[in-house]
């Protein structure tokens, strides 16, 4: 007999510090017969979805809710085509699990009712990448091109290829996170000095930060504020590399970092920490990129 799933109810129950929203999503598992559907099964799936997913889709809190449902539903069919339905107990949802664009189908309402697929094909394990890679590569290629038109050259370097490539896995260990840290804070104070030092009129800038550097080139190009919005970012991820094992938990700045990025101290969920520094990362990327078109609109302007 063909199964079939029934959506019965959402309920938040988003604890307190969350960053994000938490729902207990109620379903029936049974069959249909004469049109009617029959429960042989009732279940409860817990939700969380993570507060850098909102703001990537830009959603406010209902929107999210019926997002969240959706494609939590998605994942729940698979299991279940899957014969693994008991392992929906607990999903989550972020740039890592969740896709790119907010899901519209199968639209996860109160009494809908879907069919479980059969003979699901399982799935090879594969490393997983947050879907934030793409967007974080390609606004990293729009601020060089901007800048080389601006100041002469790129702005933006890239110590290492694998570097980049290790930020966009998940977290899902100590050491894991680490590793992610170290690798960001690499690529966040990889900046071009030699052409910022250029544009600023200094001489030598072997023995200027980078990130400062930077912020004195953006308050040129913008505001005080504006800059900062970027490069507080870049300074405490940063911060957060100096932690241990590179030099402690007890450096200035480590413990104020975790309150920068709202990740508790210490960490006890991994991969949302992960996730939410690399969220902020894209977000101060794009407001470089934007600090860098509008000043290229006031030059052009200008010229005309």
């Amino acid at each position: 007999m063909k199964k079939f799933l029934r959506v019965n109810d959402l309920k938040e129950i988003t604890p307190s510090g969350l960053d994000g929203h938490r729902y207990l999503l109620s379903i029936d598992v049974g069959g249909v017969s004469d049109g009617v559907f029959c429960s042989t099964d009732t279940r409860q799936v817990t939700i969380t979805s993570s507060g850098t997913l909102q703001a990537v889709w830009g959603q406010n809190d209902a929107q999210i809710a019926e997002s969240s449902a959706t494609a939590a539903t998605t994942l729940i069919l698979g299991l279940a085509g899957e014969g693994k339905l008991d392992e929906a107990t607990k999903i989550i949802l972020n740039t890592y699990t969740a896709p790119e664009v907010p899901p519209s189908t199968p639209r996860a309402i109160a009494g809908t009712i879907f069919p479980i697929p059969e003979h699901v094909v399982e799935k090879e394990n594969m490393v997983q990448f947050s879907f934030l890679s793409d967007d974080i590569s390609e606004v990293r290629d729009q601020i060089n091109a901007l800048a080389r038109n601006l100041l002469g050259d790129k702005l933006l370097e890239l110590p290492q290829e694998r570097a980049i490539l290790d930020v966009y896995k998940p977290a899902n260990s100590a050491e894991e996170f680490r590793s992610r840290v170290q690798s960001l804070a690499g690529i966040s104070t990889s900046i071009n000095k030699p052409i910022i030092g250029k544009e600023l009129g200094k001489g030598k800038t072997y023995d200027l930060g980078s990130i400062v550097l930077l912020e004195e080139l953006l308050t040129n190009f913008s505001s005080p504020q504006s800059a900062s919005d970027v490069c507080g970012v870049l300074k405490n991820i940063n911060e957060l590399r100096k932690g241990y094992p590179a030099h402690g938990d007890n450096t200035d700045k480590f413990l104020i970092s975790h309150d920068f990025f709202k990740i508790s101290y210490p960490i006890e969920d991994f991969q949302a920490s992960w996730e939410s520094i690399l969220g902020a990362y894209f977000k101060a990327m794009r407001g470089l990129r934007e600090i860098l078109s509008a000043e290229r609109g006031k030059r052009n302007a200008s010229n005309n």
